[in-house]
């Protein structure tokens, strides 16, 4: 998601350009497209309790404690399931408030697209976060499989 991230996170349809609509004020987003923030929470884990990503921290937990965690590295694998659950959730946060950022009163659009920068930011970080702790677990096969 994080490599197409405009286009995951935004609705097209065909022929967008050539359809004139109102629409609320404030900065259109990339290609005139309508924001889906709803896509960041899905890529989180955070719609659905059979999603991949759902209650990660119980699981990071679970794999330290089952001793996948190379002697030596416990304090950096713990700062980095802290770091990683900080910005998992203020991304979704983030995403959250852009899906309701136009209804709200001195929202508009510049405020969707301005809140769901801030959340592709921080799923950036989760996403690098989670990588880091993949490597220090070893993992290299999908344990989701």
């Amino acid at each position: 998601m994080m490599q197409n991230f405009n286009k995951v996170t935004r609705k097209c349809d065909k022929n967008q350009d050539r359809i004139s609509q109102p629409l609320p004020s404030g900065l259109a987003g990339p290609d005139a497209c309508i924001a889906q923030p709803l896509q960041v929470r899905k890529y989180l884990g955070q719609t659905s309790t059979k999603a991949n990503l759902f209650d990660t921290k119980q699981m990071l937990v679970n794999f330290e404690l089952s001793g996948m965690v190379p002697a030596g590295k416990d304090d950096e694998y713990g700062d980095l399931v802290e770091d990683f659950e900080k910005f998992k959730r203020e991304a979704d946060e983030w995403a959250y408030s852009s899906s309701w950022a136009e209804a709200n009163p001195g929202g508009g659009r510049d405020r969707t697209e301005d809140y769901l920068l801030r959340s592709k930011t921080l799923a950036d970080k989760a996403t690098k976060t989670l990588g880091l702790i993949v490597d220090i677990l070893g993992v290299t096969e999908n344990i989701y499989q």
